[in-house]
């Protein structure tokens, strides 16, 4: 059963705003051409949003935003290859960002007359724009059918299903957009030929759906797993029939839980009559997930209708009444009312009270908060800009947006291709500015040193070093902390700037600290000390800094709930390598990539490290191992762990062999950008040709660092030396890659 709660009393909150008048001039419009890029989707989206129902520009605009969609979709789809599980979900999202900008009438079948009784000016069954949607619903289908995915099958199905006969023909393809491929039902077996009609095979697929099932052991799981497919069904493509049918099904489920708790007999049935026992509850729980598909796409008349003369649906029909009633405050109630897993319907809700009830701020309010809660950080960032510059006087509306960015900036710091954080980052800063000069004499709940740090660390993992410097340095001054402090020095040496680096870290050991972290801190800071003091060359000092750092660590090893951490076991075999204890530093990454709890970031250490050190390649392949047996290693991360064990045989003098070549050779014919990687390695691409894949500067300083280790492969040290020195110029100092080259680079004399 679904565990959304809504208040037992739902009550009309006293609103600002109210229905706006028709004729009035709607304050979200704005400029509607049919050209949507990525520099103007989000402003886009939100226009579109904000226009009401038959405005003469909303089907123009909606046309661009669909087409958007439908590239963005099918942008991985080019270039051949094996179809990794990331590009399979990517297109699954353009298609459903695709489909949002439909209504029921769009996606119901011919044979119901929702448009006239929805007082459509459009046929039903005639989705309009469906040529250009067409090869993203074709891709979709065969990904579907070829793993099963009934309830994404079934989406896709239903927009081929909607395609004009002039624009596709039903069973095949579309005159300007035909697929690479003949649909491969695999899973679907009784879906018969592929000439068949798409509206037939999505009659067969739902009628196979419920064939299929006849094997479950009870009628209720099979009739709540059906239920489960046609909720999905009714997100992505909500008919008039899907809604209808998704809610029939919920009923059924009910009453089957309800018939088999009954038998049960005596206990349950004395909790029967009272008014709030599991009976009641149970029955307010099935009015919702009835009203759950409309509500979701904001169908709330629909909703109210479907669960009419249902025992447990009179509060919530009471509560839709008040909503269609025209109260803005009764829809702001119940759209806050969901909650995960169902922040899909508080969307919904608000993006209908936007357009609805526009004056109405705590609309946009409501959609900011919801894009942050489902980390949709872009979103939700030009959702707070809206709000704070339509309550310009209210400082809670700034302070809030500030603690989100902050928060959504910390979640989103690990992108190397930040387009998007950067836009969130400008506009944090002008919302932080602007709080400070309507109320200089209050701190703003996001400290000014702090903001600027996050956006140092921003542009550090973007390759900005000047940029990253320059927010460092305002967060120094404005405040002192030990981490801009230490991020400062630890770009400065990534810089091959050591003075610069030291007189930072010199700087963090007169900052104040006490207690457990404190030693955990004072051994980074040793760590990275002796690296700058390596740079400078003055390696016994530098020896004694490592020392130092091992004492810090070893005394960590002593305190209970420490002494098994596999990161700490990494770091100290790390800096035992270091000091050149070869011996004692194997055993101790033995027990780091042996532990029963290990992460990826522990083999990732050790790996990395061991690329930059005197050659062990029997310890990288052993390492390797111990990843792939203890880790469930996505493929991207097999590939990168593979290459690096690959560049440490290259170093040693030593074929590409074992585990690493294995796994380059299994990944080979993936694509996705790690495939190109695995085929670098192997020698079936050109460097030329994995440049030209890259796709930012990220990709091309991994490019480069890759094509090095090849021409070590080859012997060709000069080669090598030269696409260290590219990956250098990248400036992406967060990439192991980057480290890698800064180690193995020889600078000319």
């Amino acid at each position: 059963m679904l565990l959304v709660q809504l208040p037992v009393h739902l009550l009309v909150a006293a609103g600002c705003g109210g229905r706006r008048d028709r004729g009035a001039e709607h304050p979200n419009l704005g400029p509607a051409g049919s050209e949507v890029t990525s520099s103007n989707y989000l402003e886009s989206s939100r226009t579109w949003l904000g226009m009401p129902v038959g405005h003469r520009s909303r089907e123009i605009l909606r046309d661009g935003l669909v087409r958007y969609c439908v590239d963005r979709g099918l942008d991985n789809t080019r270039g051949g290859g094996v179809r990794d599980g990331e590009a399979i979900e990517d297109t699954w999202h353009w298609f459903q960002e695709a489909t949002q900008w439909y209504g029921v009438a769009d996606f119901s079948l011919p044979d119901l007359d929702v448009a006239e009784s929805r007082g459509s000016k459009r046929y039903a069954g005639v989705l309009v724009g469906s040529s250009t949607l067409y090869p993203l619903a074709h891709r979709v289908w065969l990904d579907a059918a070829k793993s099963g995915n009934e309830a994404r099958a079934l989406s896709a199905l239903r927009v081929l299903s909607l395609v004009r006969a002039q624009e596709a023909t039903e069973g095949g393809e579309s005159a300007n957009n035909k697929p690479r491929t003949k649909p491969r039902p695999d899973r679907f077996e009784r879906l018969g030929p592929a000439q068949l009609p798409w509206v037939t095979r999505y009659e067969h697929l739902a009628e196979w759906s419920v064939e299929a099932r006849q094997a479950f052991p009870d009628q209720f799981s099979a009739v709540s797993r059906l239920a489960d497919v046609w909720d999905n069904h009714a997100a992505a493509t909500p008919g008039m029939d899907v809604l209808e049918h998704a809610a029939e099904l919920q009923t059924l489920r009910a009453n089957l839980f309800m018939e088999a708790m009954q038998s049960r007999g005596g206990a349950f049935r004395l909790f029967r009559s009272r008014e709030f026992g599991p009976s009641a509850q149970l029955q307010r729980q099935v009015a919702l997930s009835i009203a759950i598909p409309y509500l979701r796409v904001g169908e709330i008349d629909l909703a109210a209708t479907a669960i009419d003369d249902l025992p447990g649906g009179r509060e919530l029909q009471q509560v839709l009444k008040e909503v269609s009633g025209e109260s803005p405050g009764a829809l702001l109630e119940l759209a806050q009312a969901f909650d995960a897993p169902h922040l899909d319907v508080r969307r919904g809700l608000c993006r209908y009270g936007y357009r609805v009830f526009d004056r109405d701020v705590r609309f946009v309010t409501c959609l900011a908060r919801t894009a942050a809660q489902e980390r949709d950080f872009a979103q939700a960032t030009e959702w707070y800009m809206e709000a704070v510059q339509r309550m310009p006087e209210e400082q809670s509306g700034y302070d809030e947006a500030l603690q989100a960015m902050e928060l959504m900036l910390t979640q989103g710091l690990y992108d190397s291709d930040p387009t998007m954080s950067r836009r969130l980052a400008s506009k944090a800063e002008a919302i932080l500015q602007e709080r400070l000069r309507l109320w200089p004499d209050s701190s703003p709940a996001v400290a000014p040193e702090e903001l600027h740090y996050l956006l140092g660390l921003l542009e550090t993992n973007a390759g900005n070093a000047e940029g990253a410097i320059q927010w460092y340095t305002r967060s120094i001054e404005e405040k002192p902390s030990l981490p801009a402090v230490l991020q400062m020095a630890r770009l400065q040496r990534l810089l091959g700037n050591a003075q610069g680096s030291l007189r930072y870290l010199h700087q963090a050991t007169r900052m104040p600290g006490t207690g457990i972290s404190q030693v955990s801190i004072n051994a980074d800071l040793q760590w990275e000390m002796g690296l700058s003091l390596d740079l400078a060359d003055r390696q016994e000092e530098a020896v004694r800094s490592y020392r130092i750092a091992l004492e810090h660590l070893n005394t960590l090893t002593k305190i209970p709930g420490a002494s098994g951490s596999p990161e700490l076991h990494a770091q100290r075999g790390v800096i035992l390598h270091r000091l050149g204890e070869h011996k004692a530093a194997r055993d101790v990454i033995r027990v780091a990539a042996q532990s029963p709890e290990p992460t990826r970031d522990v083999y990732a250490r050790i790996l990395s490290y061991l690329v930059m050190a005197e050659p062990d390649p029997e310890l990288a392949q052993e390492v390797f191992r111990q990843a792939q047996r203890r880790l469930a290693l996505q493929a991207e991360w097999r590939v990168y762990f593979a290459l690096w064990v690959a560049a440490i045989q290259a170093r040693a003098g030593l074929p590409l062999q074992g585990d690493a070549l294995y796994a380059l050779e299994q990944h080979r014919t993936d694509a996705a950008w790690w495939g190109s990687l695995a085929r670098l390695g192997l020698g079936e691409t050109t460097v030329e040709t994995l440049v030209g894949e890259a796709s930012n500067r990220g990709e091309r300083a991994e490019a480069y660092c890759y094509a090095a280790f090849a021409a070590l492969q080859n012997n060709e040290t000069q080669t090598a030396n030269q696409y260290f020195a590219q990956v250098l110029e990248t400036q992406m100092v967060n990439f192991y890659e980057y480290a890698m080259a800064q180690a193995l680079h020889i600078p000319d004399p």
